[in-house]
Formats: C-alpha cells, sequence, structure tokens
C-alpha cells in the first residue's frame, strides 16, 4: 500500500454531486491517495464545498471552461510531478465503494493491462450503467441510426454475477479510470482536440 494514488475528478458545476463523491473516497481502505479536483470554471460554489469539508483536497482552478480532456491531463500533469505511481479519472457525480480503489489498483498488477475500469451501477438500483464496451467496427457502423462510436455492456440489465467478472474490453469509459502512471508516459495523455467524449475511447486504443 506505499504506492501513490492520485484520485483526478474534473468538476463543472457539480455542487450536488461533489460531497458525496468525496465523502466516499475518504472512506477507502486504500490510504495512500491523493484527491486533486481541476474545476471548469463552476458557478455554483462548487469549490466551496470542498474547501469547507476537505481542504487537503489540491484544487486547480480555471477561470474557462477547459473541456473534460484538457482539465485531467492538467490533473495528470500534477499527478505525475508529484509522484503518483497510479492515476485514476473520476467523474463528480459518481459514489464508490471502500475497496474501489484497492480492487483497482489489483488489476493493474498485471502488466499486459493498461486500462481498467469497475463495473458501474445506476444510483440507488441494480442496473447497470456499464460493464464493459464493445466499438462498432465494419459494417456495424453503417447499420445503426445513431452517430456512436460503440455501446455499454450489459446496460439497464439487472446486476448479476455474468457482469462481475474481470474481462477484457474494447474501451474503458473515462467516468471511473484506473492506469500506471508509466502507461501515460508511453502513450501520452488524453487528445485535447476532443473537448468531451471520444477521448477516452482514443486512449483504450493507444494503450492496447
Amino acid at each position: 500500500m506505499d504506492k501513490k494514488i492520485a484520485i483526478i475528478i474534473v468538476s463543472y458545476n457539480g455542487k450536488a454531486f461533489l460531497f458525496n463523491c468525496l465523502n466516499s473516497l475518504h472512506k477507502q481502505s486504500w490510504s495512500n491517495y491523493q484527491i486533486v479536483v481541476v474545476d471548469n470554471n463552476s458557478q455554483d460554489n462548487s469549490l466551496k464545498v470542498v474547501r469547507d469539508n476537505w481542504p487537503q483536497v489540491k484544487i486547480i482552478a480555471n477561470s474557462k471552461n477547459l473541456g473534460f480532456a484538457r482539465a485531467n491531463n492538467q490533473g495528470i500533469d500534477y499527478a505525475l510531478g508529484h509522484g503518483a505511481d497510479y492515476i485514476v479519472l473520476l467523474n463528480q457525480d459518481t459514489v464508490v465503494q471502500p475497496d474501489f480503489l484497492a480492487s483497482g489498483i489489483k488489476v493493474l498488477q498485471d502488466k499486459t493491462v493498461g486500462l481498467a475500469c469497475p463495473k458501474i451501477l445506476y444510483k440507488n438500483t441494480d442496473k447497470i450503467w456499464w460493464a464493459g464496451s464493445e466499438l462498432y467496427r465494419g459494417i456495424k457502423i453503417l447499420l445503426k441510426p445513431t452517430i456512436r462510436l460503440g455501446r455499454h455492456i450489459g446496460k439497464q440489465k439487472n446486476d448479476c454475477y455474468k457482469y462481475s467478472q474481470i474481462t477484457e474490453t474494447d474501451y474503458i469509459t473515462g467516468c471511473a479510470l484506473f492506469t500506471r502512471g508509466d502507461v501515460v508516459k508511453k502513450i501520452g495523455q488524453l487528445d485535447q482536440t476532443l473537448f468531451m467524449y471520444g477521448e477516452d475511447v482514443d486512449w483504450s486504443l493507444r494503450a492496447k
């Protein structure tokens, strides 16, 4: 447990979510971690929630909305510059279990794994939001009625053992993404030309 984890949360008008998110992180079984909140010029006093309750959290406050990828890269720069061995990207509207960090790091002990993500459920239900991803290829792209890169496996299905096993997936969602510092140094940071959405797919393909 001596390895250091940096948890990067990009916030944008997330006052309604941040308290629960940070509160869940402060119940982790893994103790060596730092939380970095990168705020994209929120107008709802989001950062007051952080400062009033968790003064130890590192805050990077932007004067305008820089987008998801660029803001996460700011956090990644800070994390790598302060000796983080592992990096976690986490959405502001998530609530995590006490073994969230320990379980994610355990998977990344396998050096053939570059990115990892936990199963994600909708709030207060046993319905799945994400349990893996399928990336559309070839004819499937043309057959889809909407412009999408892929789909979430298990979405809206009831949680069960079938979706509780470690498995390879086409891409990792940026909602709760684990990686190692050495992986980021090798594949580079998120593509900042993608303001929001798609950057996690691009990162996953580069990692593979």
